[in-house]
């Protein structure tokens, strides 16, 4: 009997060597346990190989439709003829039987044939030598045969993402029973590592969070500051204590966790790399996993191969569609089909014109792997560019279909990131804390809590609207998107949809937010009616450090939003209340800003904003930036204006000033030198005589020193008064400035002045300095970091005049007894705990990211500099501390000597009135008793 065995390279035609001896034995596979076993039990009596490829393809196509190849009849005739044939297909034994009838094969199939065809598979290298295990592995023919002949090939991509997606689920449900179950131990780290593997790993590693400060988290987690807030959060953590059989089934259920992620991403190689041999085309045109769920919602590649592409389009939303033809609705636009990115990437109007045209591509994608030729994924590759061009053309269209202007100058950028230099000094001053509002914070996880609240704001919100709807107001900003994008200067990667959505949802939480500085009667009856869980953070008469932190993060520049998306919501919500036109939410909103002026701005005594036209206010830290600095404090306005003004006069004197100046110079000058002369002249007539010459060198170093001293003065109003010193960002030692106690020691006055940054000014001849009234609590610092900020981003190459207040406040105010004189003199409105936090807080202030010169203060500091520097006791005390004058020996002998001339001048005064020494009297004494 001969054994007929199909390989990936040949066919092999084994003589059995005892076929009785098969009959007797119960399992004829075992026999094959070794190759000398094997080798008595079958003998290798000829084998045909495959000359190429193509070869081995068409026998194989063949053998699996059961029918014999050409090649397969000749090797049979040639070995065969009037034998018995084991074979492993019946179907195929029964086409050899009719085929070659004239060779009277006498086919067999059986159970014992099955097992003998098992225990060859075992032994099948060593009983054919010269073959290699990778030309007999089980993949090398069958990856390259058409995957429409080969239906278990989609089973296995069935299979396997319908585990892949079971694993999701599970991994999720593990990775949230270790969130909850060692929250209970260290709730605190939930906050700091957000990524559920990593979790896993840290509450692995760490065990009881005592452990952390002595370990090493550095492979885990590649932020060092990260690391850091962990062991910090590990000493003062408010979690309970557990035990140590505790710990240990936290630590094996996160060894299931991180062993199933493990596994899944293996299962997600595994699906990739088949998808992209069964399948090229459709991985590259939908990607590996919609491609797999399409296969497997259609059963196999070759059965959706058979589907139009309109079918492929709904395929997976069977039940909308049969819901929308039975009640006469819209049916849907997309499936499965949906989650492939180039639809993710459309607009929200367009994507049912790209899902149609992708499920066309797709259909013949499908078609290409399931019944072509080719290997590769070239057309893939092709409908995916021209997809991205279709998409980009699409946008371009819509663009300038639009009448929307995109000009920098109509819709200058007005929300920035924090300049690095200032985001470092203080993050938590820029960064929210608890809300996010608008979309460079809005995946933070941190602040999902908020989420809720947020969403009721926008329950109670839709009420209000027309259609009681909060599509309707996503529709309105849907169709603003290029306005609204227009304001960020970051890039936002979120689709149109999702920009429209979040921006209606923290409109409508920031209108019900900013109703509660509202002064209309109305509007403070409609928060009446919010429930009892959202009252911590909107009732205006509950001053709770929720709405203070809400209050905080509102006025953050990386946390703002257009304000005329407020005007929009507002007036959508009057067409219903009232009926009324565009213009209807204008007072309503102005009085809601008029409320959040009073209650944020940081200067006390400031007139009400102008509130008449909100639309030319950015954000609401625009609005505050634009009422609390005035525009009037520009650089050198002053100057152009009167010269402006006085137009023929400064011609007139433009000759004589120059010719004026000049006289004034050299007279100065000249009068310098000869001062300078006779003081050399006679200090060095007084170093001549020995006791003069110890008085006459501290006499010298003084004049040359005040001499230096008004040399720099005429060389700084020299380079003040040229021209170009305008562009010219400051020194550091021009912005330096005493502090409030060296001041008042020099005999300025603080005095409150009734107004802003306008108001600041210093008389020199009252030496007396107004300065704005200013409420330091703490929300000023927010505020103040905050407008600092967008000042440096936004205003560019202008002054920074806020920014300038800010390092002469910084440099007025050292200790805490500078803050205190200040709040003494009405300046400073504290209220804080002591004057020590106010001091702190203002050293705290950085200076902004550059340097720049403000016209009005400049002058200030400038006088300030001038009157301390001319104060006759700073002079003194100054030349005491530089020279070091008060422990030396040359003052010791200059007073020693000054009291012994006052001596000796008493006693030759005393002679000269009296006539003679005044001891004659005790002479006269002694010679009485005598």
């Amino acid at each position: 009997m001969l054994v007929l065995f199909e390989t990936p390279a040949g066919f092999a035609l084994f003589k059995v060597q005892d076929e009785g001896k098969l009959d007797k034995v119960k399992d004829p596979w075992k026999e094959f346990t070794t190759s000398d076993s094997a080798r008595k039990v079958v003998e290798l009596k000829a084998f045909n190989k495959f000359e190429n490829t193509s070869d081995a393809l068409s026998d194989a196509t063949l053998i699996i439709d059961s029918k014999p190849s050409k090649g397969l009849r000749k090797f049979l005739q040639k070995h065969c003829e009037g034998e018995t044939l084991a074979v492993a297909d019946s179907k195929l034994g029964n086409a050899i039987t009719e085929k070659l009838i004239s060779l009277k094969i006498n086919c067999l199939h059986n159970s014992a044939v099955m097992e003998l065809m098992r225990g060859l598979r075992n032994q099948l290298t060593e009983l054919i030598s010269g073959l290699g295990a990778q030309d007999l592995g089980p993949m090398s023919l069958l990856l390259t045969l058409p995957t429409g002949y080969l239906p278990f090939v989609d089973t296995m991509i069935v299979q396997a993402i319908g585990l892949l997606d079971d694993l999701d689920k599970e991994l999720n449900t593990y990775a949230m029973r270790v969130l909850e179950w060692y929250g209970w131990h260290f709730p605190e780290l939930t906050e700091i590592v957000t990524d559920n593997i990593h979790y896993a790993k840290v509450a692995k590693m760490m065990g009881n969070r005592t452990n952390a400060v002595n370990l090493d988290f550095s492979e885990i987690l590649s932020d060092d500051e990260v690391e850091a807030q962990l062991k910090e959060a590990a000493v003062i953590s408010m979690g309970t204590e557990v035990s140590e059989l505790d710990l240990l089934n936290i630590r094996e259920l996160c060894d299931q966790v991180l062993s199933l992620s493990e596994y899944r991403a293996q299962l997600f190689d595994y699906l990739r790399s088949r998808m992209n041999t069964i399948s090229p085309t459709l991985t590259t045109l939908v990607g590996e996993l919609v491609g797999a769920r399409l296969i497997a919602h259609g059963g196999s590649l070759v059965n959706l191969a058979k589907q139009p592409g309109s079918t492929i389009q709904i395929l997976g939303a069977e039940k909308a569609l049969f819901r929308a033809l039975k009640t006469k609705h819209a049916t849907p636009k997309y499936g499965l089909i949906y989650h492939a990115s180039l639809i993710g990437q459309a607009a929200p109007k367009h994507k049912g014109k790209i899902s149609r045209s992708l499920a066309a591509k797709t259909a013949l994608a499908i078609r290409y792997d399931a019944l072509g030729d080719g290997e590769d994924n070239s057309i893939g590759l092709e409908s995916r560019i021209k997809f991205d061009e279709a998409e980009w053309i699409i946008r371009i269209r819509r663009v300038l279909d639009e009448d929307t202007e995109l000009d920098d100058d109509s819709q200058p950028i007005s929300i920035f990131d924090v300049p690095k230099p200032l985001l470092c000094s203080k993050p938590e001053a820029y960064i929210p804390q608890l809300v996010a509002i608008g979309p460079y914070h809005h995946r933070r996880r941190e602040l999902r809590d908020m989420e809720m609240y947020k969403l009721c704001a926008a329950r109670r919100a839709q009420s209000h609207l027309p259609d009681k709807n909060l599509k309707q107001l996503v529709d309105i900003f849907a169709a603003l998107e290029y306005r609204i994008r227009a304001h960020y200067h970051r890039h936002l990667s979120v689709s149109n949809e999702t920009l429209a959505w979040m921006m209606a949802i923290d409109v409508s939480f920031l209108l019900e937010f900013l109703q509660t500085f509202s002064r209309n009667e109305q509007q403070r009856r409609t928060l009446q009616r919010i429930p009892s869980r959202m009252s911590h953070l909107v009732d205006p008469s509950r001053r709770t450090s929720s709405r203070s932190m809400v209050l905080h993060d509102i006025v953050k520049l990386e946390n703002q939003i257009p304000l005329f998306l407020l005007v929009k919501a507002m007036d959508t919500r009057s067409c219903r209340s009232s009926g009324g036109g565009a213009g209807a939410a204008q007072p309503v909103v102005s009085s809601m800003l008029a409320g959040f002026f009073h209650e944020v701005s940081t200067f006390e005594g400031m007139a009400s904003p102008c509130t008449d036209d909100v639309s030319r206010h950015a954000h609401l830290l625009d609005f505050l930036y634009t009422s609390m600095v005035p525009c009037c404090v520009v650089e050198g306005s002053d100057d152009t204006t009167e010269q402006a003004d006085d137009g023929s006069h400064h011609v007139k004197r433009a000759a004589l000033l120059p010719v004026t100046e000049l006289l004034i110079r050299c007279g100065a000058k000249f009068l310098s030198m000869v001062a300078d002369f006779m003081v050399r002249i006679v200090s060095r007539f007084a170093s001549a005589i020995p006791c003069v010459s110890v008085i006459a060198r501290p006499i010298e170093q003084l004049t040359s020193s005040q001499t230096q001293r008004g040399s720099q003065a005429r060389r700084k109003a020299d380079a003040s008064c040229s021209p170009r010193s305008e562009n010219v960002s400051p020194l550091a030692d021009e912005i330096a400035v005493p502090c409030v106690a060296e001041l008042v020691y020099s005999g300025v006055k603080f005095v409150p002045a009734n107004g802003g940054l306008a108001d600041i000014e210093f008389c020199a001849a009252a030496a007396t300095l107004h300065l704005p009234v200013i409420r330091v609590d703490g929300m000023s610092e927010t505020v103040l970091r905050n407008l600092v900020a967008y000042e440096a981003a936004s205003v560019g190459c202008c002054t920074l005049v806020l920014a300038r207040y800010v390092e002469l406040m910084n440099g007025i105010i050292d200790t805490d007894e500078d803050a205190r004189l200040l709040r003494e003199s009405g300046v400073i409105r504290s209220h804080m705990k002591n004057d020590q936090e106010v001091a702190e807080l203002w050293n705290g202030m950085t200076r902004s990211v550059r340097l720049t010169r403000v016209a009005a203060l400049d002058r200030v500091i400038d006088g300030l500099n001038r009157h301390h520097s001319s104060c006759w006791k700073v002079r003194v005390r100054s030349f005491l501390k530089e020279q070091e004058v008060l422990g030396s020996r040359e003052m010791v002998a200059c007073v020693t000597l000054l009291l012994l001339v006052l001596f000796l001048s008493l006693q030759l005064f005393c002679v000269a009135r009296g006539g003679s020494i005044p001891a004659s009297h005790g002479m006269a004494r002694r010679t009485g008793a005598a």
